[in-house]
């Protein structure tokens, strides 16, 4: 294997409880010809000092520091610093298996493919023993027309497990810096449909880490992000935009079936959202009805059992 060298890029905001496991799961890697560059997002823990510390130790590890301004800001950041023809995305809290690196190398060498991505596992604190489950991806080659409508059904790709040439990054201008989209989705979608090929692998080469102060916690907060970024390519893309809105209602649907939202507010925010994008809009006051009368668990159930019957018309009672 030719040494390729890696740009690693790992945004980090006030992570100084966990940012040590993360660079350290870089250290370890067996492909050795990697540099990473951590992007303090304006901490105001020691986070920075542990970075400096590492970087004294290590040449190959980079500090750059900007104001808080989100992890898509700090990410373009590191990518406008990178010297590597590959570029690989951690994390500050997350951690990468040995053989990562060295795996996913391998196979864009071998293969014209403009990004690899791989399997993962969910855990809390401590890889080795509290490991969850799998991420379960679905992997394989995604390409062309059938790539991108695989994508507009939902995202495929775990940002810490992906590997991708940095010119077909920069041909898309990296990641979109707008607040309230999933950016790392939107990527993914943007690069496709401009004539990436994307192979998915078929082994667990990472670790994703569960916790309350994780960017992707709280109610509803992926199914939002990702209605905006179906939103953001519908308008950029017309070509897209049926695939786009089509994939918004099946989420929302799926997302009022099978979870007991807390409050009406937000299920009556899906509700709408969803009337937007179909003809057959559901009757806001029946669903209002049942959930302010009966509650979440037979909301869900009569929204899960109307998914069965599409077809069917409810109405609230006078």
């Amino acid at each position: 294997m030719s040494s390729d060298l890696v740009s690693v890029i790992m945004p980090a905001y006030n992570a100084e409880k966990y940012i040590s496991e993360a660079i350290e799961s870089v250290i370890q890697q067996t492909y050795t010809s990697w540099e990473l560059i951590v992007v303090d997002d304006g901490s105001t823990d020691n986070t920075a000092a542990i970075i400096k510390e590492y970087a004294a130790k290590d040449n190959r590890i980079r500090y750059l520091q900007q104001s808080h301004q989100q992890q898509a800001k700090a990410r373009n950041n590191g990518l406008s610093h990178a010297s590597g023809e590959l570029i690989a995305f951690l994390d500050a809290d997350d951690i990468w298996a040995p053989d990562k690196l060295a795996t996913q190398v391998e196979v864009m060498q071998r293969l014209p493919v403009d990004l690899t991505f791989s399997d993962g596992y969910f855990f809390e604190k401590n890889p080795a023993k509290d490991l969850q489950k799998r991420i379960s991806i679905k992997y394989g080659k995604y390409s062309g027309q059938q790539g991108i409508k695989d994508f507009l059904a939902g995202n495929r790709i775990p940002l810490l497990t992906a590997v991708a040439r940095k010119a077909s990054l920069e041909k898309v201008n990296n990641f979109l810096e707008s607040p309230g989209i999933h950016e790392d989705y939107d990527l993914w979608l943007r690069m496709l449909i401009n004539g990436s090929t994307f192979l998915g692998i078929n082994s667990c080469l990472a670790y994703y880490r569960t916790h309350a102060a994780s960017a992707s916690s709280g109610e509803g907060k992926i199914l939002f992000l990702d209605i905006s970024t179906l939103k953001n390519i519908a308008d950029r893309y017309p070509e897209h935009k049926t695939g786009a809105q089509r994939s918004i209602v099946e989420r929302i649907d799926d997302y009022l079936a099978n979870n007991n939202i807390s409050n009406w507010k937000m299920a009556s925010q899906l509700i709408g959202i969803r009337n937007n994008f179909i003809p057959g809009k559901l009757s806001v006051s029946f669903w209002k009805w049942i959930y302010v009368n009966f509650g979440k668990n037979i909301f869900r159930m009569l929204f899960s059992w109307r998914m069965k019957f599409p077809g069917k018309r409810f109405q609230a009672p006078n």
